[in-house]
């Protein structure tokens, strides 16, 4: 069982387990696209770890403050995507014209990438979570490993576009010398990623 905190990370109550996992199963991702398709693009990637760290910490707090009675699964994964939109968990190298990995790309520069990247990691992440249901008046633990993706591809473009405009801008705002987040705006992002998500699984 997974459970976010607000001294713990998005996924799991642990923040060291909690980086460790996301860390994880974007190595796995960026292993298979450096491999199969690094070549075809000219970008290798790899992970951004102080943005996972970043994205961990926040959103462990965000979970906490916005749904303090233990956010179930698909709250947990929304937050993870949302904040993958906000702050890249992946940094590239794009190649020059003789085939040279020079140019850096981080954060906006990505922001696309990295929204469809985490979309097409969903399996992983959702197999990492246990989601608490109710059959026949008994309670149990189930893991999330039954993940068939969207119904169609409009639909995966749909989602993708939602999550591109949960922007920094609109969450995002100066107080004084310090940028805080929109707690109202960004909670209900969560709200509306985390419903989408539990539409396009189905049945637990």
């Amino acid at each position: 069982m997974s459970d976010a905190g607000n001294n713990g990370g998005i996924l799991f109550s642990s923040f060291e387990e909690d980086c460790f996992e996301i860390h994880r199963v974007f190595e796995f991702g960026i292993e298979q696209w450096n491999s199969n398709w690094a070549g075809q693009q000219g970008v290798v990637i790899g992970v951004n770890k102080e943005a996972v760290e970043v994205a961990s910490t926040l959103g462990g707090k965000i979970m906490y403050d916005s749904f303090p009675t233990s956010p179930d699964a698909f709250k947990r994964v929304a937050a993870l995507l949302v904040m993958m939109a906000l702050h890249p968990f992946v940094i590239g190298r794009a190649a020059d014209p003789k085939g040279m990995y020079v140019r850096v790309l981080q954060g906006d520069d990505l922001r696309p990438f990295a929204i469809r990247f985490v979309v097409d990691s969903l399996p992983l992440i959702f197999g990492l979570l246990d989601q608490n249901v109710t059959k026949d008046g008994i309670d149990t633990w189930v893991t999330l490993n039954k993940w068939k993706g969207f119904r169609s591809n409009d639909l995966r473009d749909e989602f993708i576009k939602l999550l591109y405009s949960i922007s920094k801008s609109d969450v995002i705002v100066w107080e004084g010398p310090v940028l805080k987040y929109r707690q109202d705006r960004l909670s209900r992002g969560i709200l509306a990623v985390s419903l989408t998500l539990k539409a396009a699984y189905g049945e637990v």
